[in-house]
């Protein structure tokens, strides 16, 4: 069993109070904290229980994790499964991706592995009412969403399916399955033809042995082969990935996140002959963290030019009716404010929920558009704030 044994934060906005409190009577699988003024909440996830979606396919695009065909089905009808719920209980998920998925493992010695395993798991989704960046606010019903979020998982996992019994007969079956659920999914057809279609097969496929010990995950077209090589490295490789948490930990769970894939790709290309420098990876750490940090300020810098300018256009507006004098330096307190609130909200917090975020180039651009929706409301109010507190003072005067 892989041991990934570190803490990290969501947060999300959301649009509707008694909407998200339904998603989670449905979906509460970790802490959530409220902050209701901001429309805001914050989970607290622990990984040594659960694993991201986009996580697990990255660690099986990448041969790190061995998954069998089987378990590859039973994902696919479990998230399903899952989206039928939540729409059967009225409650839609209307920004839903690889990056909001979430198995949660019922026993605490169960993760994913190196070899073969069956895990006992429940699915559940985050960010209810959260926009994602990548359609800028675009929504999409859970139940039209789901089919493209399975051509994914099919193109990240297909070619890692191994078989070693019946291998080119039992192979030809396996990617006949999977290009009918493609297909499927690609022809927008219904959550429950899609869930039939599964049930079927697996039905058809699964061994009467497998049945009597509860294995419902092992089709008869399964790779049972443990690989010794594989399972004899596995305290190793933890050992590693707790070093990397470690290093990770002091500069925050972005770091974590993104000296964890660096690692684990590495392992993975020379699992049998692979050899760790912790030093080095001191090193790594530092240089990726001043990346995060000009990164960061090259953000800040937009935003702060962007306010100025808000700022500056706003108090033009006011001064058609108000004669006050707005000095420089009020201007810079105002900003300086503004700027911080931005960076602060969950508009832009949510985009460091996850490094696959941080991966892309264009991630600044995104916050960036996100955030002007709000950017422009919190410095008109600002503006206004001063405005007022000039006519309170001129009015005590005249008093």
């Amino acid at each position: 069993m892989l041991k990934f044994c570190y803490q990290s934060q969501e947060v999300y906005t959301f649009e509707n109070y008694d909407n998200l409190m339904n998603s989670l009577s449905l979906d509460d699988f970790q802490s959530g904290k409220f902050d209701s003024p901001n429309n805001m909440i914050t989970f607290n996830i622990n990984h040594s229980r659960c694993i991201r979606l986009s996580d697990l396919l990255f660690y099986i695009q990448i041969d790190f994790v061995r998954i069998q065909f089987g378990q590859l089905l039973h994902l696919i009808l479990s998230i399903l499964k899952k989206v039928e719920l939540i729409e059967s209980q009225g409650l839609e998920h209307e920004y839903l991706d690889i990056n909001r998925i979430w198995l949660y493992f019922k026993e605490e010695s169960q993760y994913p592995g190196l070899i073969y395993q069956i895990l006992h798991y429940s699915i559940h989704f985050t960010g209810y009412s959260c926009p994602l960046k990548y359609v800028f606010g675009v929504k999409q019903k859970a139940s039209i969403q789901i089919q493209e979020i399975i051509c994914q998982i099919i193109n990240s996992c297909s070619n890692r399916i191994k078989q070693q019994k019946n291998k080119d007969k039992n192979k030809q079956i396996c990617e006949e399955i999977l290009e009918q659920i493609y297909a499927l999914c690609k022809t927008n057809s219904s959550i429950p033809v899609i869930i039939l279609y599964l049930e079927n097969t697996i039905c058809f496929y699964k061994e009467d042995k497998y049945i009597e010990n509860k294995l419902v995950q092992l089709l008869n077209l399964d790779d049972t082969d443990i690989e010794p090589e594989r399972q004899k490295v596995i305290g190793e490789v933890n050992n590693i990935i707790k070093q990397i948490i470690e290093i990770g930990n002091t500069y925050g769970q972005v770091c974590v996140e993104l000296l964890l894939q660096d690692a684990i790709t590495k392992i993975t290309q020379n699992l049998s002959n692979f050899s760790f420098n912790r030093q080095s990876y001191e090193t790594y750490a530092q240089n990726k963290f001043k990346q995060l940090q000009d990164q960061e300020q090259d953000l800040q810098i937009l935003v702060e030019q962007q306010t100025k300018n808000l700022i500056i256009y706003f108090i033009q507006q006011y001064e058609k009716d108000f004669k006050f004098e707005i000095d420089e330096e009020e201007i810079i307190q105002l900003q300086q404010y503004i700027v911080k609130s931005i960076l602060q909200s969950p508009q832009v917090r949510h985009y460091y929920n996850t490094y696959q975020y941080q991966k892309d180039s264009q991630i600044n651009n995104y916050i960036f558009s996100a955030i002007g929706k709000i950017q422009q409301q919190i410095i008109k109010d600002g503006v206004e704030s001063i405005f007022m507190y000039k006519i309170l003072l001129l009015i005590n005067d005249l008093i």
